[in-house]
């Protein structure tokens, strides 16, 4: 397993606290992560809040850690290290540069907001701009076409409520029809929530809860 690990300063903590409510959050999500990577510069260890860990073998996942909340999310990318400076590339090959990720948020956050009503909108849009980077459609169409598994480790007094809404619980998916809660016994660790998600180790087993609050 090939692990990178990319801390974060409190700045750029605000693009990782932005709810996920939408597939154009996961667009977002992937591309903030991504200029992180291929602009690295370790922040000092004062201004340092969070941490993206990136693992690729046969689970491919992005982790980002910071205080009480832990989430995760597929990762359709390839992580390439040299001499100190990174590159990301997609499941086919694609290099993802600043521009192409610029693109990339930019389409998500006017699809998120309705800015646009078609494909024809969104090719004249482009067109007012100079026109897209040559492999802006077929990394768009890879990437929307791609499983993007999110789920999230909170540890919530603000919210607790008893087996409704657990002190410490994960939540699988993100929109109101589909995410649920599973509840934890206890707080766990980043080492836990990544061997659980591993599909190279031993499966981990839920169990009921023994006494009702």
């Amino acid at each position: 397993m090939t692990v990178n690990i990319f801390k974060v300063d409190q700045y750029q903590t605000e693009a990782f606290t932005k709810a996920i409510r939408s597939r154009f959050d996961i667009l977002r999500l992937w591309m903030d992560s991504i200029k992180v990577i291929i602009n690295y510069f370790p922040p000092h260890e004062a201004i340092t809040a969070a941490e993206i860990h990136i693992h690729n073998s046969r689970m491919s996942r992005l982790f980002y850690s910071s205080g009480p909340k832990t989430f995760s999310v597929a990762f359709p990318f390839r992580v390439e290290a040299d001499a100190g400076s990174f590159t990301v590339k997609t499941i086919s090959g694609i290099d993802i540069d600043s521009r192409l990720s610029s693109e990339i948020l930019l389409i998500a956050s006017l699809l998120k907001n309705n800015g646009l009503i078609n494909e024809w909108t969104l090719a004249e849009h482009f067109e007012s701009q100079g026109g897209a980077s040559n492999d802006f459609w077929p990394v768009l169409a890879e990437l929307l076409d791609a499983e993007d598994g999110y789920l999230r480790f909170d540890h919530d007094p603000d919210r607790r409520d008893g087996h409704k809404h657990p002190l410490d619980h994960a939540d699988l998916f993100y929109t109101n029809g589909a995410s649920f809660k599973i509840g934890l016994h206890e707080k766990i660790a980043l080492d836990e929530i990544i061997d659980i998600l591993n599909r190279e180790t031993d499966c981990h087993y839920l169990g009921r809860v023994t006494e009702r609050k």
